[in-house]
């Protein structure tokens, strides 16, 4: 799926995710990469970057929402994950955040804790895997060949989450 295509369907999620806020009467603050107000190539200028401080904007969950306590809110339409966003997630809750995550998938809202989300353990995949979880792309030999078939993949290594092994909260 291209960038684009990803970010039209963020706005939908963006979207549920306010009105879910909304009718629960829950205080929430945009955050995240998506909705940072910046100068006309900022954005586009991190977008590659791999230092650290770079990595932590483009992956800063995209909510801040306050229910008795205050979660850093990650929403996400798709049922994969980056592995520098996750190791992002778990970077957070490792120093004391309250880190979830919500996926949007067949019109539910479905929230864990992302110390709770289950990854699927990937075997014989043409596409490098890292610790049977993480598929690789760009570690294959021939990617940029089969990146000029599959120009919607970024390359970006990523896992699958296992919605039946994770235990959600429905949240609408």
């Amino acid at each position: 799926m291209s960038f684009d295509i990803r970010m039209q369907k963020a706005k939908v999620l963006d979207e549920k995710m306010r009105e879910y806020f909304a009718s629960k009467g829950i205080n929430y603050a945009l955050s995240g990469y998506e909705h940072l107000e910046s100068s006309d190539n900022f954005m586009e200028s991190i977008r590659r970057l791999d230092d650290g401080t770079s990595k932590r904007l483009r992956y800063f969950p995209d909510f801040i929402a306050t229910n008795k306590k205050a979660w850093l809110i990650e929403a996400k339409y798709s049922q994969t994950i980056e592995k520098d966003a996750y190791d992002n997630y778990m970077d957070l809750d490792m120093i004391g955040y309250n880190m979830g995550i919500v996926f949007y998938k067949d019109d539910k809202l479905l929230f864990a804790n992302i110390t709770d989300l289950v990854l699927q353990t990937v075997t014989n995949a043409i596409i490098p895997v890292i610790d049977n979880i993480w598929i690789a792309p760009r570690q294959m030999p021939n990617y940029f060949e089969w990146k000029s078939k599959h120009p919607q993949s970024s390359g970006t290594t990523f896992g699958v989450v296992d919605f039946d092994k994770t235990n959600f909260t429905r949240l609408n």
